[in-house]
């Protein structure tokens, strides 16, 4: 049986703050919205924006539509109650309905702005804060991308522009744009920020290219203020990476990838809260040939972790030896999803459940999660590709300071009045696999918790930091905590939970059309007990709880559906999955295009009328249900291939001759086949090996940068260039090193 809901009666933790103390302004839940993704309008599966809410207890993950894409860039920024106010990619500025905000066009005016319609490729290209003091007012940090002769991709410009929350009935509009505050050859990116001293104000710092001189800015109530550049340490040399503050502001610390022979280089510094200042500069060298890499700092300022492509290190910022303290924590374990998108570690950010998430090197549709970042090695608990995102995501992750980050007490610079008052937060999960009553607690309270005052709902009471707690039955359960400080006591936080934990269901469904009617099959794995069709035609007809429900059409045409599950059981969560239910007033008109590089081909759908199902015979005597499938045939002879393409009105049949007869492309020693095609490409480049082993593609840009590095396998392999901006690029394979083939690949829209 089910538990009564309890609440907790602690007296003390009913009191408030001492009358004579300032609070400092709460902008804990400013992070609580990150946004993914691109082509949420794409023909193909698997694409579409993602967004991650943290403003539960538990993160929930749902897939929206909406205009913007990330091909990199990302900034975003919520109010004091965690709402999405506006977010941006480096192209434009899009409000909370997801539309342009007024004035928020051409931010960055560039040609190589223009080149990126879909988003800068830039990490850290972006950062939004609170203008202090302004109550409505938001400061977005902004660069202009460029590409110097024998330079390679700099920020030749730094701008901001000033959002004003208070206008276009609270959408927001720009009222200050691209105003520029350095012009110099700086880092592409790099922008990040740390609370200043007095607990208001904010610390920029942005690298110069390839020096050891460092732009600090510092923004206050009465603006931005360039305070110019410091020269520290020893020059850093340009490289793919991130650069943070460590959640207390007392470190900044970088981490630039070189080249294969140079090997990777982290660099830290001390950070001084109240002048700004860089000193201390300690450089560490890694001896790996990572491509990608990123950086994050645990919540309490102790470790640092590195993810290098392959390998996640972690350094204790604690110890005596700092280089020494060096372990590695996950190493790469060839994970794909979706084939043939590698899972290889790339940036990482610290989010507001005390988690740290590691995105991808690739289109992936997976994050990495260090689920215990505070603790030392293998205790810290890195999940590899844990997280399965409703989308791909293309190398994007948001660029957020810690805004948990209170004043600095009792130092010269603390002169404001503002206090470290607690605030109490927490966070949940099942303790282990097999124990569906047992509960992990890990705190999130900030400024400065010193004692913590926990009440399980079920009698039970704890005044540990981040207990474990065993609930005896099942039952939905009120979870409070209190923290004190010498400044006074929080507020209760409170959370409800149920008990047996349940693994959370996953939406998915199946379809059949017979003319208007629609028999929708729901197929959602874990149990759901609850269901929501949103049979996407709008009002409230539009929608029914039924788990499997049939539905007439009025008239033909494409319905977006959608289906939400949720079991109580998983704590509540509900997961989304869409899709498109084309009814056509007639069969359609099948047709394709296809081109051969060696003995394979690429096959594209071409055919109109709404087509949902597809056919293909490639007259081998192998088939696929693909839209768009790749296949390889078995030797050179004139092949007819034939594609049924239908839709709930019928079936249409189109035929081709495919003639394939091939040579051979050898390297010098003359024993294997390599093809890449097509050329020039849209989306998907094709690769065929044979014969070879342990082959590696680079693709460079006309810089000669490299902007892809992928493994390949012996037979096909398919990579992703969908994100890869027009232009001309120059490929190499090589196997163990050894090149085998190279050329020119044009990448058109």
């Amino acid at each position: 049986m089910r538990t009564p809901i309890t609440y907790l009666t602690f007296f003390f933790l009913f009191f408030t703050a001492h009358p004579s103390f300032s609070q400092t302004i709460d902008d804990g839940k400013r992070d609580h919205v990150w946004l993914f993704g691109y082509g949420s309008f794409s023909m193909y599966d698997g694409f579409g924006r993602t967004v991650i809410d943290f403003n539960r207890g538990v993160p929930t993950i749902h897939r929206e539509d909406r205009e913007m894409q990330f091909m990199e860039t990302c900034a975003s920024i919520c109010d004091t109650l965690g709402n999405l106010l506006f977010y941006s990619n480096g192209i434009y500025i899009a409000n909370a309905e997801h539309e342009h905000m007024v004035n928020g066009d051409g931010i960055n005016p560039g040609p190589w702005t223009s080149s990126y319609p879909s988003g800068l490729p830039v990490p850290q290209g972006l950062l939004i804060l609170p203008v202090p003091g302004s109550g409505d007012k938001y400061m977005l940090l902004h660069g202009l991308l460029d590409f110097p002769p024998m330079t390679g991709p700099v920020y030749s410009h730094l701008y901001y522009s000033i959002i004003d929350m208070g206008l276009d009935n609270g959408l927001g509009a720009v009222v200050e744009k691209n105003v520029e505050i350095i012009q110099d050859t700086l880092f592409r990116g790099r922008i990040t920020a740390t609370r200043h001293a007095n607990g208001r104000d904010w610390w920029i710092i942005v690298p110069e290219n390839n020096t050891n001189r460092y732009y600090t800015l510092l923004l206050t109530p009465g603006g931005l203020q360039n305070l110019g550049p410091q020269t520290v340490g020893t020059p850093i040399y340009r490289g793919v990476g991130q650069a943070v503050f460590t959640p207390d502001g007392s470190k900044y610390i970088r981490y630039d990838i070189g080249t294969a022979d140079l090997g990777n280089y982290l660099n830290f510094y001390d950070f001084d809260r109240c002048t700004g200042l860089l000193g201390n500069q300690i450089e560490l060298h890694i001896a790996d040939t990572a491509w990608a890499g990123g950086l994050a700092v645990s919540p309490s300022s102790r470790f640092a972790y590195f993810p290098s492509y392959r390998i996640v290190y972690q350094y204790d910022l604690r110890a005596a030896d700092v280089g020494a303290s060096k372990e590695v924590v996950g190493v790469d374990d060839s994970f794909l999803s979706p084939w043939p998108h590698s899972t290889r570690f790339y940036l990482a950010q610290l989010a507001p459940d005390g988690k740290i998430y590691i995105n991808t090197s690739s289109g992936s549709n997976r994050l990495h999660v260090i689920h215990d970042p505070d603790k030392k090695g293998a205790a810290c608990h890195l999940e590899q590709h844990g997280i399965l995102l409703p989308g791909r995501n293309a190398f994007t992750m948001p660029n957020f300071p810690n805004f948990r980050l209170g004043p600095l007490d009792g130092s010269p610079c603390d002169t404001l009045g503002l206090d470290n008052f607690p605030i109490a937060k927490f966070r949940y999960e099942q303790a282990s696999d097999s124990d569906f009553f047992t509960v992990k607690f890990r705190d999130l309270s900030y400024y400065e918790p010193a004692t913590w005052q926990w009440d399980f709902g079920d009698g039970g009471t704890s005044q540990d930091t981040s207990p474990v707690h065993n609930y005896a039955q099942a039952g939905t359960y009120t979870v409070c905590l209190a923290v004190e400080n010498s400044l006074g006591t929080s507020a209760l936080y409170c959370l409800e939970l149920s008990v047996p934990f349940a693994p959370l269901p996953m939406a998915n469904f199946t379809f059949t059309a017979n003319n208007l009617t629609v028999e929708f099959t729901d197929i959602s794995t874990e149990n759901p007990t609850a269901w929501t069709w949103d049979l996407g035609f709008g009002g409230s007809q539009a929608i029914s709880n039924d788990q499997n429900p049939v539905h007439t059409y009025d008239e033909y045409g494409i319905y977006k559906v959608c289906l939400s599950v949720s079991n109580s059981d998983a704590l509540g969560q509900t997961t989304t999955t869409c899709k498109d239910v084309i009814l056509a007033d007639a069969p359609p008109t099948a047709g394709f295009t296809y081109s051969v590089d060696g003995f394979g081909a690429v096959f594209t759908d071409t055919s109109s009328g709404g087509p949902t199902n597809w056919a293909w015979d490639f007259g081998d005597g192998s088939t696929s249900g693909e839209q768009h499938p790749q296949h390889t045939f078995p030797g050179n002879s004139n092949y007819n291939v034939c594609l049924i393409a239908a839709n709930n009105f019928g079936p249409d049949t189109a035929c081709q001759e495919v003639v394939i007869f091939v040579n051979g492309i050898s390297n010098g020693a003359g024993r294997g086949t390599l093809s890449v095609f097509p050329n020039p490409v849209q989306g998907y480049m094709s690769v065929f090996i044979d014969g070879y082993k342990d082959c590696t593609l680079t693709l460079y840009d006309g810089t000669g940068r490299p902007t892809l590095r992928q493994p390949l396998r012996t037979g096909w392999n398919s990579l992703d260039l969908s994100y890869t901006p027009p232009g001309l690029y120059f490929y190499e394979i090589k196997e163990e090193g050894r090149l085998l083939k190279s050329g020119k690949l044009a990448r058109v829209e």
